[in-house]
Order: structure tokens, then C-alpha cells, then sequence
């Protein structure tokens, strides 16, 4: 029932979301951003935050990512909310830097419609440079469906982005079925393992056993590897005893509206 009325409402959203609607929604500032914190568990200090997008379509009320990204595509306008996106995050970024004095980690999630774009690294390296951003402080996450589908500008990508200086995360790690050849052959600086891979941990040894050994993998190839939908204490205590390196999750903060980061950094 649920996926019905989802796909019904797409088909309605596909009817109503054109280019004007869009480039109404850069202007009016519709687009909402969310940040969710991400804790270095050695210490369980904020090491980062990952940004999470909204539409505020007034019609439709908040729209998340499915539901209007596709659509920014078709209308072409995908280009112009990625670049109103690094304007906003990056912004913020730099405020959290020069007036709070934390400069913490900023994760942006990277979509397939972006690297077919052609144009998202260079517009990156160009608003970095507009907002001096330190691009070892920024990390992009790439989903592992997207590298599942092995398209070779994905791999193009992560080189170029390498290139930059920035930071690169398989996200949602063992949801798919990923090549572990993968890891050893992009510069990758994190991986990020899915909820799928944490959830039953309390409950189930084997689930236990091979958590901790793509952690161990991880520590051998170099790569830092951390949990999200950390969702209890007991998840938490448990990842931190297999030397997991950092978590995120309801549990350890939401994501939440950026004066509420501004919050936390300052009572931290």
C-alpha cells in the first residue's frame, strides 16, 4: 500500500516539478538542509557532520531526496540545486570555522545524476576556493549501488576528486554486493557500513564477528571505517569495543537544522 502511494505521488510531483518550480525554489530559499553529527567513537568527540537535503515544495509540503532530485534532472536543473547546495553548505561551513572555531568534517552526499553531469568537480574546487574551504576537511560520499553499477566516470571521478583533496566514503557498505577489489583500488579514505550491517549486532555473534572483520580489513587497507543508524547504547558500546572509528545515528544525535550544530559545538 505504502509503495503505492509513494509511486502515485512521484507521478504527481513529475506533473507539478518543472524548471520554473525549481528555479522558484533556489530563489525563494525552499531548499532545506539538515546536518547529522558524526562522533570519533575513541573519544565520542563531534568529528563531523553529514549534510541531508529538503525540498519545502509548498504545495507537497517536505519533500526528501527521491522524491525531487530525479525530477531536477529531467528539467535539467540538477547543475544549478548542486551549485545552490555547495553555496549554502560550504557557507555554513566556513561560519562554523571563523566564528565557532570547529572546523569539523563535512560530508556531501554525491549522486549519479551528479558525476553524469560532468561539471560537479570543477564546480567544487571552484566554491571551495570561494568559501577557502580546507578540501581535507570535506568528504563525499559515494553510495555503494552506485559503484555497484560499475560505471567507469565513477571511477574517472574519484580520482578527480582525489586530485582536489578531498575525501572519499563508500557509503551504505554491505548493502549491496560490492567487489572487495573495489577497495583496494580507489583512494578511498572511509567506509561507511550500512544499517543492514549493524542492525542484530546485540543479538547475533556471527552478525558481531563480521563487523569486526571488515573493521580489521579496513585497518589493513587503510581506510577508516565507521557505522551509521547507530540506534542504542549497547550498539554503540559494542562497535566501540571491535574498534569501529566513528558512528552516527539516531542515537547519537538526529540530523537537525544548523543552528542546533551551532549549539553543540558551542556546549561541547
Amino acid at each position: 500500500m505504502f509503495q503505492r502511494e509513494s509511486e502515485e505521488r512521484m507521478v504527481l510531483l513529475e506533473e507539478r516539478l518543472g524548471k520554473r518550480e525549481f528555479q522558484q525554489a533556489i530563489e525563494n530559499n525552499d531548499f532545506l538542509f539538515f546536518y547529522q553529527p558524526i562522533y570519533a567513537l575513541r573519544n565520542e568527540t563531534l568529528i563531523g557532520v553529514e549534510v541531508l537535503s529538503r525540498l519545502n515544495y509548498k504545495k507537497e509540503g517536505i519533500l526528501m531526496p527521491n522524491f525531487f532530485l530525479q525530477q531536477a534532472v529531467e528539467c535539467n536543473m540538477m547543475t544549478e540545486v548542486t551549485a545552490y547546495l555547495l553555496d549554502h553548505v560550504l557557507s555554513q561551513k566556513r561560519f562554523w570555522s571563523t566564528q565557532m572555531g570547529k572546523n569539523i568534517d563535512t560530508t556531501i552526499n554525491l549522486g549519479i545524476s551528479d558525476i553524469r553531469s560532468g561539471v560537479f568537480t570543477e564546480m567544487l574546487e571552484k566554491k571551495m576556493l570561494e568559501y577557502d574551504t580546507d578540501p581535507s576537511m570535506v568528504t563525499i560520499d559515494i553510495s555503494e549501488e552506485i559503484l555497484e553499477r560499475g560505471y567507469d566516470a565513477v571511477f574517472e571521478e574519484c580520482y578527480m576528486l582525489n586530485k582536489l583533496g578531498v575525501k572519499l566514503a563508500i557509503d551504505h557498505f554491505g548493502k549491496g554486493n560490492i567487489s572487495l577489489g573495489y577497495l583496494a583500488t580507489l583512494p578511498l579514505h572511509a567506509i561507511k557500513m550500512d544499517k543492514s550491517m549493524i542492525t542484530g549486532i546485540t543479538e547475533k555473534e556471527g552478525k558481531l564477528r563480521l563487523v569486526s572483520g571488515i573493521i580489521s580489513m579496513g585497518r589493513k587497507l587503510d581506510i577508516e571505517v565507521g557505522a551509521t543508524f547507530v540506534d542504542s547504547k549497547m550498539v554503540k558500546i559494542l562497535l566501540a569495543r571491535i574498534n569501529c572509528q566513528f558512528v552516527q545515528g539516531n542515537y547519537l544525535g538526529k540530523a537537525v537544522p544548523a543552528f542546533e550544530i551551532t549549539d553543540l559545538i558551542r556546549n561541547n
